[in-house]
């Protein structure tokens, strides 16, 4: 028995974890939370077989933005949750978009990429027959407005698909409640998890601080998502896992 078990920690990678670099303090932290029992993975929106190894998690890892979880030991795909045919009209919607650069469409064989108004991306949302996993829509130009989905999109989107952004360059859209959110409870039940703690700094992780039992947003996080947070940590150049480890083991020991 281990003083950390039963307790999840699912965190995002890019400004979480890694910050220009990966955190050595968090490979330490890491390693000495999973020999006490602890149980840890990466919540993020690359696709989940590419997951850095900085770590190897010792649970499955949730990729592309909730719509798969995948077994890094075994290189098993668990589960996977795609569109069905309304990718076709939401992506339909956008292809005309002049603050656009570029859609790009995440499926079994790789990504598709198609500048806005090729030609050939309109044969794309009519052809393909393949299960898209989520769309990525990338600017000409950064925003720097903090919402980084405009709210004219998260209302063509309402009821139709999960939208969220990952950086200032882009939007992304999954099926229907197959978010970050939707990944870490799928993961929580089953690996019998006690304790949920997520850890995030973008408006992408938003879903998957909701969800958790403890929420932790990075210092580094915009205002917003630290409002959506139970806690906010340090900077992710400090590395939060040991800050978040020193949180839990002071609460073990207070009720002992």
């Amino acid at each position: 028995m281990g003083k950390f078990d039963g307790i999840l920690i699912c965190s995002d990678y890019d400004g979480t974890l890694f910050y220009k670099e990966f955190i050595q303090s968090n490979v330490e932290a890491l390693q000495y939370f999973m020999d006490e029992g602890g149980m840890f993975t990466l919540c993020t929106g690359r696709r989940a077989k590419n997951a850095p190894l900085d770590v190897m998690p010792n649970v499955p890892v949730v990729g592309m933005c909730g719509s798969e979880v995948y077994d890094l030991a075994t290189g098993t795909q668990l589960e996977r949750w795609t569109f069905g045919e309304e990718w076709r009209d939401l992506a339909r919607g956008f292809v005309d978009r002049e603050d656009l650069d570029r859609i790009q469409f995440e499926s079994d064989d790789g990504p598709h990429r198609y500048k806005v108004n090729d030609p050939a991306i309109y044969e794309f949302i009519d052809t393909f027959t393949g299960p898209i996993f989520k769309i990525i829509f990338l600017y000409k130009v950064l925003r720097t407005d903090p919402l980084l989905v405009p709210p004219e999109v998260r209302e063509v989107c309402e009821g139709r698909c999960s939208v969220m952004s990952n950086g200032a360059d882009e939007f992304e859209m999954v099926a229907l409640g197959m978010d970050k959110g939707h990944g870490v409870r799928y993961l929580k039940e089953r690996t019998g998890a006690k304790l949920l703690i997520c850890v995030g700094d973008y408006d992408g992780d938003i879903s998957m601080l909701r969800a958790a039992d403890i929420g932790y947003a990075v210092d580094n996080a915009s205002d917003y998502v630290k409002r959506e947070a139970d806690r906010v940590t340090v900077h992710a150049r400090e590395g939060v896992i040991r800050h978040i480890l020193q949180d839990i083991e002071e609460e073990i020991r207070s009720k002992k």
